[in-house]
């Protein structure tokens, strides 16, 4: 029995991998799916973020309270790519694994830039004067870039359910290095039809990976949010890889 931990993409939440949870967990596994701070069902705002420790609270204490010897198998999405890099840093003895689904890598690999404000909504919590406190895709923008090949049933619950990404989660800088970091394996799944993180920003990032620990790289045919629109292809590569790299 393997252990996974789930880490959504900005403006996500656990529900966001609620198919590849139940699959899962049918398989024989355990999961467990995070809320980050100020996403999902978390009852915190971005104004109450201020710094990366904030955002990845949840995270961080979840692996802090793990037994002794205990380790994880751990999955981020997008965004959730630079969570799970500050999170192995701080505690490389609880990972087995880090599998990273079009997501930024490590400390020196960042998203798309957020600067264009005929895409992005800009939140100020704490006031016009101070640096915006979240950012969020226009909601109102088409074609969705992001969910083009899931169910329109799938569209609209991410529509519903999205939050505003907390700047903290975006512009918060940290350092890997190889002694930490570099001492747990990593996986990487490109997604090949990703119009929001395109394959050639993918494989930038793959390309400028400083460290040795990059064991595989693979693909999957789905736009950005595998974990809805291939969910069963996604589960079985993660037991593949879980069985290749964590065994």
């Amino acid at each position: 029995m393997v252990r996974f931990v789930l880490v959504h993409g900005g403006g996500g939440g656990a529900w966001y991998w609620f198919k590849l949870v139940d699959m899962l967990l049918s398989s024989g596994h355990e999961v467990e799916a995070l809320n980050l701070a100020a996403s999902g069902i978390d009852t915190r705002t971005p104004a109450d973020v201020f710094s990366l420790d904030d955002y990845n609270q949840p995270l961080l204490e979840y692996l802090a309270a793990l037994p002794e010897n205990d380790k994880v198998i751990l999955v981020s999405h997008s965004l959730g790519g630079r969570s799970a890099a500050y999170a192995t840093e701080l505690h490389p003895d609880k990972i087995a694994l880090a599998v990273y689904l079009a997501a930024p890598l490590c400390s020196n690999h960042l998203g798309p830039e957020i600067k264009d404000t005929s895409v992005y909504d800009l939140f100020y919590e704490r006031g016009k004067n101070n640096l915006p406190t979240a950012v969020m895709e226009k909601k109102s923008l088409a074609p969705d870039n992001t969910h083009q090949l899931c169910s329109s049933e799938d569209r609209t619950l991410s529509r519903m359910l999205d939050r505003a990404i907390p700047t903290a989660a975006l512009f918060g800088s940290f350092t890997n290095t190889e002694e930490k970091y570099g001492s747990v394996p990593v996986v990487y799944i490109k997604t090949l039809q990703d119009l929001a993180c395109p394959p050639e920003m993918q494989d930038k990032w793959i390309a400028t990976h400083p460290f040795g620990n990059l064991k595989e790289v693979l693909t999957i045919d789905s736009d950005h949010c595998a974990a809805l629109s291939a969910p069963s292809r996604l589960h079985d590569l993660l037991i593949q890889v879980v069985e290749a790299h964590a065994s």
